[in-house]
């Protein structure tokens, strides 16, 4: 998927006033950090963005892809979801708050809680209409407790399982109407996801999007496998400077769970990997009946021509 021209045109901008070679550099030294580091949380870490130069590279690097994971998972929200208000926290430069507002027509008002000093600039000056809260996750109390959409994205895996805890609970209760939490699609961040599905399914939390049912999920304690999804994104050629990458594209993988208030029409199935096949099509997929395995769709199956068409992440209406 482009980049929205106009959020593309403010990227380029907002690079315009630092040299490219400071940016390069900054963005060297984020990579570094998080390779020594690891990008989930353990003791002594510190992933923090440490200055302007690196906000930019971040904003450089990891925004497009981040956009691109924000907006698949919006889009398989329900069609009759029509939010008003949002609250994203851990907001970063205001990512998907930006993928959120070229989603939904309907978003006025947008709250946006984050920490750092350096992003929470930029963001301002990506999202200038937005509420800008300094806080963090833990320590920060709620603006209120009746926000159509609250997102979390990239953000709760940077907490222990203590914290996230009490984190996710705080979410819900501002909510009232649908809650998304996006990680990346690591077996680290699938499991993040995973806990926050079991604890608000606890709390009689309504599973909006990607799972067809309510039940255990089939890749829980799959070992080799889990739950994850991919989005493609085009790379501009500032991207592609800032991160060494000669490809015009790169594959944004992410794990995400959506709640909602209200129970919501699930579909029969949601497509957990790349449609393959010729005469006969692989469909790898998890269905409302808990099941996960592979479909195989016949060249003579009325279902082959929608089928081949499929994307990574789209629902379906059959089951296994």
């Amino acid at each position: 998927m482009p980049i929205p021209a106009d959020l593309r045109e403010k990227i380029d901008n907002l690079m315009a006033g630092t040299g490219l070679n400071a940016v390069r550099d900054a963005a060297e030294a984020v990579s570094t950090r998080y390779r020594r580091e690891g990008s989930f949380a353990k003791e002594g870490a510190n992933l923090q963005i440490r200055d302007g130069a690196e906000a930019l590279a971040y904003v450089g690097t990891r925004l497009p892809a981040t956009y691109g994971a924000a907006e698949h998972v919006l889009g398989r929200l329900p069609d009759d979801f029509t939010p008003r208000t949002m609250l994203d926290v851990g907001a970063g430069p205001g990512t998907v708050a930006l993928a959120a507002l070229d989603h939904f027509d309907s978003l006025r008002q947008v709250t946006l809680i984050e920490p750092n000093a350096h992003l929470r600039g930029i963001g301002a000056s990506l999202v200038p209409n937005g509420n800008w809260i300094n806080g963090d996750l833990v320590g920060v109390e709620m603006p209120g407790k009746d926000f159509d959409l609250v997102t979390a994205g990239y953000v709760l895996n940077e907490l222990n399982a203590r914290a996230r805890a009490a984190v996710i609970d705080k979410l819900w209760a501002a909510c009232s109407g649908t809650l998304v939490i996006i990680e990346p699609g690591t077996p680290e961040g699938s499991a993040v996801v995973q806990g926050v599905r079991d604890h608000l399914l606890e709390k009689g939390a309504y599973i909006a999007a990607p799972c067809p049912q309510m039940g255990t999920c089939p890749l829980h304690d799959a070992g080799k496998r889990w739950c994850h999804f991919s989005q493609r994104v085009e790379r501009s050629k500032l991207h592609r400077s800032l991160k060494g990458g000669a490809l015009g594209y790169e594959d944004e993988k992410f794990s995400y769970i959506a709640f909602s208030r209200m129970p919501v029409a699930l579909p029969q199935g949601r497509v957990l990997g790349h449609v393959a096949g010729a005469k006969v099509m692989q469909v790898e997929m998890c269905d409302d009946q808990g099941d996960f395995g592979t479909a195989q769709i016949a060249k003579s199956d009325p279902r082959y021509k929608e089928i081949k068409h499929l994307d990574w992440g789209d629902a379906v209406d059959f089951s296994l």
